[in-house]
This record gives C-alpha cells, sequence and structure tokens, in this order.
C-alpha cells in the first residue's frame, strides 16, 4: 500500500506549466518595471527641458554692419558671434552632403537618435574609463547648440536625447538641417578672435566667397570643422585640416553623395585660404568707433552687438583716405625732421637672434599673407615671442615691423647707397632703403640740445634689428620694396564737416588707433583760436550793443586785469592796426583788438551764455583772453 501521507508529485505537464505561470508573471514585472524605470527617467530629466518652440523663430545673435555715405562699402562689423543667415536652398547641394558624410550619413532616415552609435560609444567608454564620447546626430547637435551646456556627462547625453525627440516631432528634417547649418561654430577665423557661426560667415571668412560658390573641395574643409574646429581649421593648422577634408571626400563617395572621379580632382586641389582683415581697423577705425559709442548709448549694447542692424554713416570714404593720409603723412614729415631713433627691437645676443628665428619659423603662412613683428617694440622681447607675431594680409601701404638680416651696399642712380634686406617669414623677402636723404637733413644749429646729435639710419641699424617700415611695391619675384619709417612722437586730428549738411564726411583721431585708440578730434579738449570769435561777435550782436555796421577802432590798446593785476597788450596776427573799421570787417579779418573790446562790453557771462547755448560745456576762462578762444573745447 501507498504511504497516504506521501505527497503525490503533478505529471510533468502541469510543473512545466507552473514554471512557465511564474515566467510569464516575472516577465510582465520586468516590463513594468523597466516601463517605470524608462517613465521616471523621462520624467525626471524631461521635467525641466528647454521649450523647443522657440527655435520655430529662429533669431540668433546677428552682425551689425556700418556702412559708407553711399551704402556700397564696409565700414565696420559689430557682433558677439560673426553669423548671416542663408535659406536651406542656398547652401548647395554639394556642400550639404559633404556635411552629411562627416556628420550623420543617414541623417533622412532615422528619427534623430543613432541608437546603435550610442550603445557602441557608452560601451567604449565603459572600457576606456573615459569621459562620453560620440554618436551625436544632426539632430542631437543641433539640440546641444541651441538648448544646452557642452559639459561631457551621461545626463547632459539623456537630456539631448529627449530633446532630439522632441525636435524631431516639432521640426521636418529640411528645417533642422537649416538650423543646422545656420548655427554651429567653425572657429576662430579673424585676427579680432571672434569665432564663425554658420556656414556662410565661415565660407566668406575663410575663402572670400559666399557659399553658393564653393567647390566640393572647399565645401569639404567647411565639413571637417564641426568636430574640432580650432584643431582641423585651414588658416592655423592646414595640414591637419587637409588630412580632415581628405577623409570627408573619401566618405561621399562611400555614401555615394559624390564619384570618386569628382573626389580625386578635390583631393588635388590644396587648401587654401584667402586673408581676412576686420575692415574696423582698415578704412576709419576712429570713425567707427565713434559711431559705435553713439549707437551703443541709443539702442543699448544687446541690440547693437546682436541684432543685425545696417547702418548707413555720413563718411566719405574717398575723403576718409586722404584725410588719414593727410594727417599721417604730415605727422611723420615733422618726425624724420628731427631723426631716426631706432628699430623697434635689437635682439641682444646670438641666443636671442635663435629665439626669433624659431618663432617666426612655427608661423603658418598662406599666400599673400607676411609676419608683423610690430608687437615686438621695447627694449626686451616679450615671454611668448610666438603669440607677439601677427600674420597679416599683404596690402600696399601697410605697415609691418619686419627684421634685417643683411645690409648691402647697391649702385642707383644716386650712387651707392646702404639696403636693409627684410624678412617677412616664409621665402618672402624684402629690402629697404636705409640711406634715404630725407632723414639726413641738417640740423639748425640753434637747436642741439632740443634735438639731439641726429645720425643717418644706417649707422643706428644692425643685421637683426626688427624695423618699421611701410610697404610699397611688390616686385615681379614677389619680393618686396619697403621705405623706413617710425611710429611719431607728435600726435594730430582731423575732422571734415560739410557746413550745409552738417554730415561728418571724415575724422581721423590721431597717428595709430592699435597704439592709442584715443579719439583726439572729439574726446580731447583744444584750444579754439579764432574759431571761437564767431560767438564772441554774435554775444555782441545778441545784447543788442552792436550791429554788423557799429565802427570799432582797431588800434594799440593795454588791457589791464584788475583781478591778477596784470597788464596786457595784444596784437593782431599782421601785426598792423587799421583805425576806425566795422563789426563785419573785424570778424572777417579775424581783428584781435576788436574781439577782445566786444567781449570787454558784453561780459563774461554773456560770451558764456551763449556757447553753453549752443553745446560748449567745457570750462571757460574768466579773462579777456576768452575772445581769442584760449579756453579749451
Amino acid at each position: 500500500m501507498v504511504d497516504e501521507e506521501e505527497a503525490v508529485e503533478p505529471p510533468p505537464k502541469k510543473r512545466r506549466w507552473r514554471w512557465l505561470r511564474v515566467l510569464i508573471v516575472l516577465f510582465i514585472l520586468g516590463l513594468l518595471a523597466a516601463g517605470g524605470t524608462v517613465y521616471g527617467v523621462i520624467w525626471h530629466f524631461g521635467r525641466d527641458l528647454p521649450r523647443v518652440d522657440s527655435l520655430a523663430e529662429y533669431r540668433p545673435p546677428l552682425i551689425t554692419r556700418v556702412y559708407g555715405r553711399n551704402g556700397d562699402q564696409l565700414l565696420a562689423e559689430f557682433c558677439e558671434e560673426r553669423r548671416t543667415l542663408v535659406s536651406f536652398d542656398e547652401v548647395p547641394k554639394h556642400v550639404r552632403e559633404a556635411f552629411l558624410a562627416a556628420e550623420d550619413s543617414d541623417f533622412y532616415n532615422h528619427d534623430g537618435v543613432d541608437y546603435l552609435g550610442i550603445m557602441r560609444a557608452v560601451f567604449k567608454n565603459l572600457v576606456r574609463g573615459g569621459r562620453v564620447q560620440g554618436a551625436s546626430t544632426i539632430t542631437q547637435q543641433t539640440a546641444r547648440a541651441f538648448l544646452l551646456h557642452r559639459r561631457k556627462t551621461y545626463t547632459r547625453k539623456i537630456r539631448e536625447i529627449l530633446l532630439t525627440w522632441k525636435i524631431e516631432e516639432r521640426f521636418n528634417k529640411e528645417e533642422i538641417f537649416y538650423l543646422y547649418l545656420n548655427h554651429i561654430y567653425f572657429g576662430a577665423c579673424l585676427e579680432d578672435g571672434f569665432g564663425c557661426y554658420g556656414v556662410q560667415e565661415a565660407s566668406r571668412r575663410y575663402f572670400g566667397k559666399n557659399v553658393q560658390e564653393l567647390s566640393l573641395a572647399e565645401g569639404a574643409v567647411l565639413a571637417s570643422l564641426p568636430k574640432a574646429p580650432n584643431k582641423y581649421n585651414p588658416r592655423t593648422n592646414p595640414e591637419e585640416a587637409q588630412k580632415r577634408r581628405d577623409w570627408v571626400l573619401s566618405m561621399m563617395v562611400k555614401k555615394k553623395f559624390a564619384t570618386a572621379e569628382e573626389v580625386n580632382a578635390a583631393k588635388e586641389t590644396p587648401v587654401l585660404t584667402r586673408p581676412t582683415t576686420n575692415p574696423y581697423y582698415e578704412k576709419a577705425p576712429y570713425y567707427a568707433e565713434h559711431v559705435r559709442q553713439i549707437l551703443e548709448e541709443e539702442y543699448g549694447r544687446e541690440t547693437l552687438y546682436k541684432g543685425g542692424l545696417k547702418i548707413r554713416a555720413s563718411v566719405d570714404l574717398v575723403m576718409q583716405r586722404a584725410a588719414r593720409k593727410a594727417l599721417t603723412s604730415g605727422l611723420e614729415r615733422v618726425d624724420r625732421a628731427q631723426g631716426y631713433r631706432g628699430p623697434l627691437y635689437r635682439p641682444v645676443d646670438e641666443i636671442a637672434q635663435s629665439k626669433l628665428t624659431a618663432a617666426m619659423k612655427s608661423q603658418s603662412l598662406q599666400a599673400g599673407q607676411i609676419l608683423d613683428l610690430q608687437e615686438l617694440a621695447g627694449e626686451e622681447a616679450p615671454k611668448d615671442l610666438a603669440g607677439a607675431i601677427r600674420v597679416v594680409a599683404l596690402a600696399p601701404g601697410l605697415s609691418v615691423g619686419a627684421r634685417i638680416t643683411a645690409i648691402e651696399k647697391q649702385k642707383t642712380r644716386r650712387g651707392k647707397q646702404r639696403f636693409g634686406i627684410l624678412d617677412f617669414g616664409g621665402e618672402r623677402k624684402g629690402r629697404v632703403n636705409l640711406s634715404e636723404r630725407a632723414w639726413q637733413k641738417p640740423l639748425p644749429a640753434r637747436m642741439p640740445k632740443l634735438w639731439g646729435n641726429r645720425q643717418r639710419p644706417y649707422t643706428r641699424t644692425e643685421v637683426g634689428d626688427v624695423v618699421l617700415v611701410r610697404l610699397t611695391k611688390v616686385n615681379e619675384d614677389q619680393s618686396l620694396e619697403a621705405q623706413l619709417i617710425q611710429r611719431p612722437r607728435v600726435q594730430g586730428a582731423l575732422i571734415a564737416i560739410d557746413p550745409r549738411t552738417r554730415d561728418v564726411l571724415a575724422m581721423v583721431g590721431g597717428y595709430s588707433f592699435i597704439d592709442s585708440p584715443f579719439n583726439r578730434a572729439v574726446q580731447s579738449r583744444r584750444q579754439p583760436g579764432s574759431a571761437f570769435k564767431p560767438l564772441v561777435y554774435a554775444a555782441g550782436i545778441q545784447s543788442r550793443r552792436f550791429t554788423p555796421a557799429t565802427m570799432i577802432t582797431d588800434q594799440p590798446t593795454t588791457f589791464r586785469d584788475a583781478v591778477k593785476g596784470t597788464s596786457w597788450k595784444p596784437k593782431n596776427y599782421s601785426g598792423a592796426f587799421e583805425g576806425d573799421i566795422s563789426v563785419r570787417y573785424c570778424l572777417t579779418f579775424s581783428k584781435n583788438t576788436c574781439s577782445i573790446q566786444i567781449a570787454e562790453s558784453v561780459g563774461y557771462d554773456g560770451i558764456k551764455g551763449l556757447a553753453r547755448s549752443m553745446g560748449v560745456e567745457s570750462r571757460l576762462p574768466n579773462d579777456l583772453t576768452l575772445s581769442l578762444g584760449s579756453g579749451e573745447v
């Protein structure tokens, strides 16, 4: 008999069904737990995500541009980000495809996230123990660029994916690509350090053309930059840029965006960039800075630097060039009459020479570029020699610092003269005449102490010296002719105003804006001299004590200052006196004695009151010299 207390085992089918039910329950619970976890993650990281609706009205920071009076010549640009918007259709197909090949070849097929790529990146990060790497689609890069910080963390990656889903749901692929192409960073490509954003501005700054004109090779260069703008900058790292460009071109063949023949032809072209300069420093820097100050005061910094304003100024750039040339040549003429003061910088020994040579060779030059060593000026070289050397675009009339590598005697029409052989960096050489007669005029015998013992330039110049020169000619062999110059110690200013419209047609505030941005035309105060006399005569007529026909005696007169207890006997500029003459005649010929008599009759307060009403805010003297313009305005 079978023991009644012995357990009866269920049949095998029932045991299998029981385990199956347990597995199903566990699977359902696992799904619920996973779903809850996913929901919790989405809720936790998505509760404070930025709104993507703001991208529908895309208004990024844009460049404010200031043009000359004709509206066709750019005077200055003000911005925090160099960006010019272009439509999706304005970007050529081969340029768009270069970006797809480099960044996201499956862009038009996925929902914004490359899941396999993310899994590969996470696995590599876990194995290597490094930071979060790669696997970002164009949509993800757009989300990050607009709405998130750039720190590489897993938290940011999760938020990036959630935002990417929202963007893909809200916008079509063409709209997303448009945002990407106009917003991404392409590196700093100007001497002023401002970065380029968007394909149009990058195209203009690197290649000097609009994006519609880019070749396949140039488009591939731009597509290389988003990954590492500084590393692949074609201006500073042309070799790295070419390697990356060729990789992009190869990917275009692999992804069937271009044929092998097209790509092979593109790879044969060198990576050449066009030197660019900032118009702010080139054409009318003092004028441009004055305009900037007015705009910032009127519209605020935010609008000025981000609003994309288009300003037409009253400056006539032809007159501006003439004004700048007149002032600089005049100041140089005065300074040259006092002799040559020596080089900008003289290396103290062979070690210093070697360091300078190495620093110059470390600079990367493109076609049409030379080195400028002006910032080395001083008795001691800066600690960062390479950082003090600027790369500038070659242009006639440009002033640069250059090193003398040799001094030679050469026969000319004027006889034997000494020339300094100049090194402008790379293979570019030049020469400067060190025997110019303009530097050798004899000093007045009565002024030796004031002017010192002047020497000829070649007796003060040695091999290895860095001198300031002005480029005058580019020879057929691409060597340069230059003129020896020096920064004048004397300063000046010039302003030209149309008396009918009051338009400021030209403004030069000093010899060099880079050396001294202080605008002496509008920021400094000067004695106006006889230019102040019309206010004196106007005050006299306003007082009703004088008319244009009133007669005044032009004669030698001694005026007594009761406060200071001094006497003053002024003269006219001509030294002559004409007796009884009309007020009109006095003003026409700027008679000092007549102006003083009117001021004495009207009183200082009457003249000052009129001057204040006309906008003169500076302090004016309380004596009769006021009538001759001795006060600073």
